[in-house]
């Protein structure tokens, strides 16, 4: 199956008094018909990374494609919907008059131009203020806008840099189900988003890229899974002695400890373990890992890793 989007070793260098690694041999794969998240924390290289896809900037080494071409500079205008991280529109314009005056850089025709806008204004919430000038909007009700625009020209790849900031909760949910049924018609979405939940509840795969460089890649219930434990609650608290005799075992809490181990066999070890202490278990129960703390630990471990 061709890749819609992927790069390989890619690496951009900003020149300058000080030079910039930005990306540093960057390499992951979006496939067909994936909701994909790039996370990272403000200057990892998620914007540097998106710029040289969009064709914005060049790249310094290695190479990238998008539909299968190592050339797809032609692609990008027709089969791609951006939203920027801090969308803007002309003020003096209204929303549908933002709309018309995008459609005219795909050089579509007025009647299809009104019929897409009026399917995007319902679906995001903007038809009571079709007509209002942009120069009132909300930080959300740009974001709105700016996510109609994208999806104007019925695009197969679809960019989105922080799309649910400044936007309610409520709000949030609605663009989630969007985003399923976008995928649900076999489009691909590639995203940069700060909130780990939302990525979370949303995404089929992911990667955090922390200074340029690629820490972890793969599906959510993978990277989540090897994260995964059993929490136990004891009848008393282990002594430091106790609790360094039994492998995997960690406090969380008063009284309450997680078992770190990957198989059931020593999961059964160490209650067996547990109980020569003469200590009750009340309660024990699989505790799966989130996206949060898979990537709190891995951006931790890498700096660690470089003390």
């Amino acid at each position: 199956m061709t890749e819609i989007a992927g790069s390989r070793n890619l690496t951009k260098v900003y020149s300058g008094k000080v030079k910039v690694k930005a990306l540093d041999e960057f390499s992951i794969s979006v496939q067909p018909g994936q909701i994909f998240g790039l996370l990272g924390q403000n200057g990892a290289g998620k914007t540097t990374f998106i710029k040289i896809l969009l064709g914005i900037i060049s790249h310094t080494s290695g190479s990238y494609s998008l539909f299968g071409s190592d050339h797809p500079e032609h692609l990008v205008k027709k089969r791609i919907g951006y939203l920027p991280e801090n969308v803007s529109f002309p003020e003096v314009f209204t929303a549908q008059q933002n709309m018309e005056a995008f459609a005219g850089f795909y050089r579509m025709d007025r009647e299809l131009t009104r019929k897409r806008t009026g399917e995007l204004f319902e679906m995001l919430g903007l038809s009571k203020i079709a007509n209002r000038r942009t120069k009132t909007f909300s930080k959300g009700q740009n974001q709105r806008l700016g996510l109609a625009r994208a999806l104007l020209h019925d695009p197969d790849l679809i960019i989105l840099d922080e799309p649910t900031d400044g936007i309610d909760p409520v709000g949030r949910k609605e663009i989630r189900t969007i985003l399923q049924d976008l995928r649900s018609r076999g489009k691909t979405i590639f995203l940069n988003s700060h909130i780990l939940s939302e990525v979370e509840m949303v995404t089929d795969s992911v990667a955090i890229l922390h200074k340029g460089k690629l820490l972890r890649t793969g599906s959510i219930d993978e990277l989540t899974s090897e994260n995964s434990g059993y929490e136990l609650k004891l009848s008393r608290g282990l002594t430091l002695q106790e609790e360094n005799s039994i492998v995997y075992l960690e406090k969380t809490g008063e009284n309450v400890y997680r078992y770190n181990g990957s198989d059931i066999e020593g999961l059964n070890r160490m209650i067996d373990k547990v109980r020569i202490l003469d200590v009750l278990i009340h309660e024990i129960a699989l505790k799966k890992s989130n996206l949060e703390d898979l990537f709190i630990k891995t951006i931790s471990s890498d700096e660690g890793g470089k003390r």
